[in-house]
């Protein structure tokens, strides 16, 4: 059995990498919101609808709606072992809707791991990152480099600057989640499932805290 893990932090701050090297290494599935989100527009339905309609204005999906497809997607039998979330839950509503959701499922979250990166050291690392325009997998030359520089490693396209990760943008999220997710840190702290981690080093050594703070996590829930 895996852990059920939330992964927190500001864009910019290491969670697509680390949350691919740790699904890789307790063999349990990476759920970001990015692939809900996809995955709900590629069906067509009146909901998916409405999910790209706001995408493509550039407005946040609500919590209902996140909520509902999060829902689904963790309904599914891939997720039973244990599974990683990277951008859900992103609001303190999400985050009481989730434990609902796990706690009815007789599978409530083990932890929230939070990466902690100072607000310039996230500036620095957007505004080199580098996005593939057909599947839109990240990659950072510091953390998370491709394979064959300025390409896809899933598709072989061509990987380009992201449109939002110009100085303004990168701005105006890292407020955003200050306003808004940062919050999340004291839901969990409060309940004793917060896990915080320097994330402003080499990739090697956080994915190492990482996992010596999830496996002491599991192995104190283990002996209670």
């Amino acid at each position: 059995m895996g852990p059920r893990i939330v992964l927190l932090g500001a864009p910019g701050s290491g969670k697509g990498t680390q949350g691919r090297r740790l699904a890789e290494r307790y063999g349990i599935p990476l759920v970001s919101t990015g692939e809900i989100l996809r995955e709900a527009v590629g069906r067509g339905t009146p909901l998916g609808r409405s999910v790209k309609e706001r995408m493509e204005q550039g407005m946040l999906v609500s919590d209902e709606t996140m909520i509902d497809l999060a829902g689904e997607r963790l309904g599914r039998g891939d997720v039973r072992g244990g599974f990683i979330l990277d951008g859900f839950p992103r609001t303190l509503p999400q985050a009481e809707a989730l434990d609902r959701l796990l706690g009815g499922l007789g599978r409530p979250l083990m932890a929230a791991a939070y990466l902690r990166v100072p607000a310039e050291v996230v500036a620095t690392r957007l505004s080199a990152r580098l996005e593939c325009p057909t599947c839109r997998r990240t990659y950072n030359p510091s953390g998370l480099p491709p394979r064959r520089s300025g390409v896809c490693d899933d598709d072989g396209a061509g990987l380009v600057t992201r449109q939002d990760d110009d100085a303004g943008s990168v701005r105006r999220r890292i407020e955003v989640y200050a306003a808004e997710t940062a919050v999340l840190r004291g839901y969990y702290e409060r309940s004793g499932r917060l896990l915080e981690v320097d994330a402003d080093r080499d990739p090697e050594g956080v994915f190492a805290d990482l996992v010596a703070a999830l496996d002491g996590a599991a192995a104190g829930r283990a002996g209670t």
